[in-house]
């Protein structure tokens, strides 16, 4: 016959199935919801594709309106700071200022940014189901034939 566990042996069991329950990965939405960060857009709108984007803008006028790509956590951080309105300079200063901010961040905030990343990952795919992402560079083609002009 085996003695009676003392009760300092069951609360370090208890303790150590409770952190190994806590520390299980939890899904991204769980993540997103259980943070005190405040956002300067809600989160429907801040994971929903910017309309207002010079490329957008410009296909719309030409009718050749393509899909986005899917927002980067610096994306979506930098979408949240803008939308803060203490931003107000030219675009290049503001993303310099902005992306400081982001190296300086503690690893809790780019975690719950890299969640709602995931997040606009997953209604990306569900609202363009076909996406597949093609790098094209105009610049690049553009000097490729003005050299070609030039070597004649």
């Amino acid at each position: 016959m085996q003695p009676h566990p003392s009760s300092s042996f069951l609360k370090k069991k208890i303790y150590y199935f409770l952190n190994l329950i806590m520390s299980q990965p939890r899904t991204y939405e769980e993540i997103v919801n259980s943070t005190n960060y405040k956002f300067n857009l809600s989160i429907d709108e801040l994971l929903k594709p910017s309309r207002r984007t010079r490329r957008n803008i410009d296909l719309i006028h030409l009718n050749l309106l393509t899909p986005p790509r899917p927002q980067n956590a610096f994306m979506l951080y930098l979408r949240n700071k803008k939308a803060d309105g203490m931003f107000k300079s030219a675009g290049s200063k503001i993303l310099k200022q902005i992306g400081t901010m982001w190296r300086n961040e503690t690893n809790e905030v780019k975690d719950l940014f890299y969640a709602l990343a995931k997040l606009a990952e997953e209604r990306h795919s569900i609202e363009y189901p076909n996406y597949n992402y093609r790098y094209s560079s105009t610049r690049l083609a553009g000097k490729r034939r003005s050299r070609r002009i030039y070597k004649l």
